[in-house]
């Protein structure tokens, strides 16, 4: 005996899965795509939805696609709903991001770049470079310029991380021979990134400066006891 569309719909909705983050991303994506492939809504959310040019089509096309953006907003969390950018919550205004007619795709693309496994394990990789990078006294800066673009690629996916934060792992990082410089960074209390970055440039300018004049200076002497100058 087949099922009624309200008995189907009942089973559908005991089986919605609410979006709380990276750790049920697939589960949810799972059953959002098969409710609305189930609905006929799928098509809105493709990677190559594109508006239809015929005013007739693109009517039709908007009126699911605003469907489809209801039923993927009322499956996420409210936490995930609170932080989202407001011009995807905006089902009537066009913007770059988020195109009259694309609302939905707009907001699924949203949510799969943020909360994916993909993106969740790129964060953390992230995070690994900023916190658990060594610096390399040979050659310090390009070690603090991978840290440096870690921070702005989590920055720029709405973490919340302040500029000291990226100064204190900068300093924590520095070689045991660096102590004195991030000493008195620690004593200044939240530096800026720029300020440790520049001051660490500076020092290890000095430090190179010196090792030049020293090796200069070691090989001038025997060649002035060979000439008997010295």
């Amino acid at each position: 005996m087949s099922l009624s569309d309200s008995e189907e719909e009942k089973m559908i909705s005991r089986r919605r899965v609410v979006l709380k983050g990276a750790d049920n991303f697939k589960e949810w994506e799972r059953s959002i795509v098969t409710r609305l492939i189930r609905k006929d809504l799928d098509d809105v959310i493709q990677s190559d939805a594109q508006v239809p040019t015929t005013a007739v089509e693109r009517q039709t096309w908007g009126k699911k696609d605003r469907k489809a953006w209801a039923a993927i907003d009322e499956s996420i969390d409210s936490s995930i709903h609170n932080v989202l950018p407001p011009d995807l919550l905006d089902i009537s205004t066009s913007t770059t991001a988020s195109p009259l007619g694309l609302k939905a795709k707009s907001l699924y693309d949203h949510l799969r770049l943020n909360y994916s496994a993909a993106r969740s394990t790129r964060k953390a990789e992230l995070y690994r470079i900023i916190w658990r990078t060594d610096i390399e006294e040979s050659n310090p800066i390009t070690s603090i310029s991978a840290m440096r673009r870690a921070f702005n690629d989590l920055t720029a996916s709405s973490v919340s991380m302040a500029d000291s934060q990226l100064a204190y792992a900068i300093l924590i990082a520095l070689p045991p021979t660096y102590s004195v410089l991030a000493s008195t960074f620690y004593m200044l209390g939240d530096p800026s990134s720029a300020e440790v970055i520049s001051a660490i440039n500076d020092e290890f300018r000095r430090r190179q400066t010196q090792e030049a004049n020293t090796l200069a200076l070691t090989a001038k002497v025997p060649r002035q006891l060979s000439q008997g100058k010295v």
